[in-house]
């Protein structure tokens, strides 16, 4: 049976999320899911849906309304449902 594996992404939907995804998309081994915790306003919650319907992974996008950085990792990490929890960020 294989590991699913959870990336984790704090992110303020930076012109750099989109690499991100990008090189995730790329990976030999994809991972299982991936969790964007996006603290940004409507326009950057709409670019990062459509950035996930592109990339064809299985994304799950959480809004962050207040809080830091380790607010945003909590957060995903209560999110992720994978054997292993992977947490990067956008940069």
């Amino acid at each position: 049976m294989p590991v699913k594996t959870s990336v984790v992404v704090p992110s303020m939907a930076t012109q750099y999320l989109k690499y991100l995804v990008s090189s995730l998309r790329r990976q030999s081994i994809k991972p299982w899911e991936v969790i964007l915790v996006v603290k940004a306003d409507e326009r950057g919650l709409l670019e990062t849906e459509k950035l996930c319907e592109w990339s064809s992974l299985n994304c799950v996008i959480v809004e962050q309304r207040h809080g830091y950085f380790t607010t945003a990792l909590n957060m995903g990490k209560r999110e992720a449902r994978g054997d292993i929890v992977i947490f990067t960020d956008e940069d």
